[in-house]
């Protein structure tokens, strides 16, 4: 059974208020596995503000957030993270051959 991904149109209002909490947070949109996740608005809501705090709320500076993030989805053969998080390293100022190491576990 695949869970069904929901459009804000398809949403009752504790989902939608739980989208629109996401969309108005620090990343400005929706989290992508959050369409999945709002089958459980609880656990969404929860999930959304783990990332947030993983991501934006540590006292490392963002570049190094993202090698780590780089580093672990590498590790972890999570293509999706390693897709979403290159291009936000890339956009970051993250030198190319940086990435390419990772990619390449030659760190």
């Amino acid at each position: 059974m695949r869970l069904k991904l929901l459009s804000p149109g398809e949403m009752n209002a504790e989902q939608k208020q739980t989208y629109d909490e996401a969309v108005a947070g620090k990343r400005g949109s929706a989290p992508a596995p959050m369409m999945a996740w709002l089958n459980s608005p609880e656990m969404a809501r929860h999930a959304t503000r783990l990332g947030e705090t993983l991501r934006f709320n540590t006292m490392f500076p963002a570049k190094l957030s993202e090698i780590a993030i780089l580093v672990t989805a590498r590790h972890f053969a999570a293509h999706y993270e390693w897709f979403a998080h290159k291009r936000l390293a890339l956009k970051g100022g993250m030198d190319p051959k940086i990435i390419e190491a990772i990619r390449d576990r030659r760190t």
